[in-house]
């Protein structure tokens, strides 16, 4: 993805699917239901899982939901308002999408997952986290670094949060507000893609008065709508996990 600060850059995206265009998520009394009908799968166009709750009968159809909310994301957002300028259409940056179906962090077993991927363009999405941005940036950084030695060319990286601290008001903060994904998660892309593009986003302030006023608080708005979204989806998949509810979003 394309939205990128001084200390990060984000090129590609990821292709994705939908529930029965459920865009109000799943009850709780639906929810076995649903396991059944969503079939796990590890094609191009389906994510792969890992986690400890990876085996949970409810994990299909919460995977569907992660990856329905972060196409709202995508098309609401991204491709809406043209911040990436590397995004033609959906499938364009695919890459490997891998969704942790777990509450903790664990380094070891992201860094594993990466090398095994094989994939040029990842995105590392971890939906039942609830750690600080600041914290989840720093997790980011450490794996990048877990990288070193273990693939021909250390990808660049960037990390996406739904609490990420930005202002809208100043270009450069601006960014942070931009990258409130519905969940977090580390994007991997190539370093090369760097060398053979110049794309918008490395000039913020162009970015932000392309954006400012009217067309921003749309922007803002609609992602206000996407993380009520997820918090109203979720509740249900982490009462059948165990999980606590997450706090409202702010």
């Amino acid at each position: 993805m394309g939205l990128h600060s001084q200390h990060a850059n984000q090129y590609g995206w990821v292709s994705m699917v939908s529930v029965n265009g459920n865009q109000g998520g799943i009850h709780s009394n639906n929810l076995k239901r649903a396991a059944r009908l969503i079939p796990a799968s590890k094609s191009v166009s389906q994510p792969i899982c890992l986690g400890r709750l990876t085996g949970h009968e409810l994990a299909p159809a919460f995977t569907a939901q992660v990856l329905r909310l972060l196409k709202r994301y995508v098309e609401e957002v991204v491709m809406r308002y043209s911040l990436c300028p590397y995004l033609k259409d959906m499938a364009s940056g695919l890459g490997s999408t891998l969704i942790v179906l777990d509450d903790t962090l664990c380094l070891d077993t992201a860094a594993d997952a990466i090398c095994e991927a094989n994939s040029p363009i990842i995105h590392l999405v971890f939906p039942l986290v609830n750690n600080r941005p600041e914290e989840f940036e720093r997790f980011g950084s450490a794996l990048n670094r877990a990288l070193k030695g273990r693939m021909d060319e250390l990808p660049v990286h960037a990390t996406f949060h739904p609490a990420l601290v930005g202002a809208r008001d100043c270009p450069h903060r601006l960014i942070g507000l931009l990258r409130h994904s519905p969940d977090p998660f580390v994007q991997f892309i190539p370093g090369n893609i760097q060398k053979n593009h110049s794309p918008t986003q490395e000039n913020p302030e162009r970015l932000f008065q392309e954006l400012v006023g009217e067309t921003l608080e749309t922007l803002l708005v609609t992602l206000e709508e996407i993380a009520a979204d997820r918090q109203r989806t979720y509740a249900p998949y982490r009462a059948a996990f165990g999980l606590p509810e997450f706090p409202p979003p702010v």
